[in-house]
């Protein structure tokens, strides 16, 4: 059983020697986008039966191994444009934020989005072009909401003091007659 086990190891280092020179060119690839992301804690090392990245160790040169490094690296690399887009737009975000909170709206970050939330209204932007103008789009709709309610309530209320006024006029017309 472990002499087994043992041959098929070495069968399949001996295997992995042999794909070494096929998969260098993807390897190689893989080690310029790292070095790109300037990220010191993923490294990729190649040795002669397979490579090693980041923690995972001793990995044999297969199709398998080295499309989890490329995922791997894939992922690091939209995680650099993610901090990269969130450095750039946040500013522009917060200079929303006095137009969101007059309209009883919080503006809050995350890691993807930026967050605007109220009793009646909750979106989510992300740190883009596209994000900002949808929020401008959002805050320019909820202020005209606002203007409308506010336009409403005022009419409700002139309306309400010339019922008042009418009652009041007809009360004292009738207390006139009655004298």
């Amino acid at each position: 059983q472990k002499r087994a086990e043992a041959k098929a190891k070495a069968d399949a280092v001996a295997a992995s020697r042999r794909a070494r020179s096929g998969f260098m060119p993807r390897l190689e690839a893989l080690e310029r986008r790292l070095s790109a992301l300037e990220r010191t804690e993923n490294r990729l090392i190649i040795g002669e039966s397979g490579f090693s990245f980041d923690s995972d160790r001793d990995l044999l040169f297969t199709e398998e191994n080295l499309r989890m490094a490329e995922r791997s690296v894939q992922l690091l690399e939209h995680q650099a444009e993610e901090r990269k887009a969130r450095k750039a737009y946040m500013p522009l975000f917060d200079e929303l934020k006095p137009r969101a909170e007059a309209l009883g709206v919080t503006l809050e970050h995350s890691y993807e989005r930026v967050y605007l939330s109220g009793d009646t209204f909750s979106g989510g932007y992300r740190y883009s072009k596209e994000g900002i103008a949808s929020m401008l789009s959002a805050l320019d709709r909820l202020e005209a909401e606002a203007i409308v309610r506010e336009e409403e309530t005022k009419a409700k209320e002139a309306k309400a003091k010339a019922e008042a006024a009418e009652r009041a006029a007809q009360a004292l017309e009738a207390s006139r007659r009655a004298q």
